[in-house]
């Protein structure tokens, strides 16, 4: 493939993408951006030069900007916490870029994330206002990540992926052009490749299919079925191991670590109190940190130590620049320059504002999940909340580990925006189907009814004839 075709490639995801946007209905309406977050995540350039546009960014675009003139869309937003809390963290991110980097720079730079990152947020935030749309949205998630995973076990085998075809002319990828071997790590007995493509780096493409195994689970509820959901959800766990990161499994098995415990959610007091005993007991009790204790548990040694060396070193080097970061990774920094820590990245490029906007973001779609509890009417809305804390929880461990960049970050943010929805999707998940059986044209019929938990369902015999 030429650049050329990569470029026409790119403009008809735009152009496709962008019209499904528009003439999809409501519910489905954010699909094709989650499609091409997920399948087409190349950031190769669309023209104008200059412009900065990805075919996601303008899909995005388009979609949000429906949003805005669509009434009825609108008019079912309600700006809450969750909203101000991602205002907040956009405008200290800008602040941190201007005080650090040029002007122009700085606002072409946030410019680029408020497109990539919180134009999804505030897509989410708009349209995923009900169950019909929470099941369209996980759904967009699940089907596509099956020919993803599959593509990933053939990658993990052989090291092969169509996607080099196109990444190449991407802006960020500096992998191979050709079948060169790229990422080996030993497993299960045998050295295999690490499943990336088509995003950017194993770690990324293994969080994906984390980041959604739990919540997905909820799709049982939409016709309180296994099939044919559940075919799709047994291809994330093959995905998420093709990428042999330990960072991902990590997220994995806490989320389904918190599914597990489901039925002992009422005695959550007694898990919350035991995870805070057992880390001071190993916090106060060990020669050793809970990030080495931690990092010690990963696939590859060398890794971890590089990870509490990191650390060290990031705590000690931030000099003067603690408040707004550098903008950029400083020149003393390049020794260790592979910022694979959420939380030191964050501090490295923004410093404390940029650190207190995300994790305060992070914070309020917590908040926003408390508040949800009260608004429970049945096992589904239970559920539905226990997935989402059980994946945020485990999202926030996880990224002690690693550090979230390039398209996964925006899918993040995506989620994130989900949680902190979830008042609105409460009472609304526990609903039941009655079946009255009529006579209608002399002929006996059953009439099927959904009702939810507040609604009853009232028959009423016709009068007789005097």
């Amino acid at each position: 493939m030429n650049a050329s075709t990569a470029g026409f490639l790119t403009i008809l995801v735009a152009i496709a993408g962008s019209s499904a946007c528009l003439l999809l209905p409501r519910k489905w309406a954010i699909v094709p951006l989650c499609l091409a977050l997920c399948v087409y995540p190349i950031d190769m350039l669309l023209p104008p030069d200059g412009a900065g546009l990805t075919a996601q960014r303008v899909i995005g675009v388009v979609l949000l900007l429906r949003c805005i003139f669509t009434v009825e869309i609108r008019q079912r937003f309600r700006w809450t916490i969750i909203d101000t809390a991602g205002a907040t963290y956009f405008l200290l991110l800008l602040a941190s870029q201007l005080m650090t980097t040029p002007f122009q720079t700085g606002l072409v730079n946030r410019a680029g994330f408020f497109l990539s990152a919180m134009v999804p947020f505030w897509c989410v935030r708009m349209l995923i206002v009900d169950r019909e749309s929470l099941y369209a949205f996980l759904k967009g998630w699940l089907w596509v990540s099956v020919p993803l995973a599959i593509q990933g076990v053939y990658f993990m085998q052989t090291g092969i992926t169509p996607y080099y075809d196109i990444m190449q002319f991407g802006q960020l990828w500096k992998g191979p052009t050709n079948r060169i071997p790229y990422d080996q790590r030993l497993f299960m007995g045998q050295r295999m490749f690490r499943a990336h493509a088509p995003f950017l780096q194993c770690i990324m493409f293994g969080w994906f299919f984390a980041l959604w195994a739990a919540p997905c689970l909820n799709l049982f509820f939409e016709k309180r079925r296994l099939f044919p959901w559940v075919i799709g959800w047994v291809f994330l766990p093959l995905g998420c191991i093709s990428a042999i990161a330990a960072g991902p499994m990590m997220l994995a098995a806490m989320s389904a670590g918190m599914v597990a415990l489901f039925p002992f959610r009422r005695h959550w007091k007694v898990g919350v109190g035991a995870f805070l005993i057992g880390y001071l007991v190993i916090a106060l009790g060990s020669n050793r940190t809970p990030m080495e204790l931690v990092a010690s548990l990963g696939m590859d040694a060398s890794s971890s130590y590089f990870r509490v060396r990191l650390v060290n070193f990031t705590l000690r080097n931030m000099g003067p620049r603690w408040i707004e970061g550098w903008g950029m990774v400083p020149p003393h920094f390049y020794q260790v320059y592979d910022l694979c820590i959420q939380w030191v990245g964050m501090l490295v490029y923004y410093g404390l504002m940029g650190l207190c906007g995300f994790y305060g973001l992070v914070a309020v779609a917590g908040v926003q999940l408390w508040r949800a509890k009260k608004r429970v009417a049945g096992v589904a809305d239970e559920l539905l909340l226990w997935s989402l804390f059980g994946t945020l929880f485990a999202s926030v461990m996880a990224l002690f580990l690693v550090s979230l960049f390039a398209e996964m970050n925006y899918i993040f943010h995506m989620f994130v925006a989900l949680a902190g929805s979830a008042p609105a999707l409460m009472g609304s998940g526990d609903t039941r189907q009655i079946g009255v059986i009529a006579e209608v044209g002399g002929r006996r019929v059953l009439l099927r009814y959904t009702v939810t938990a507040e609604q009853r369902l009232a028959l009423i015999s016709p009068p007789r004839d005097q």
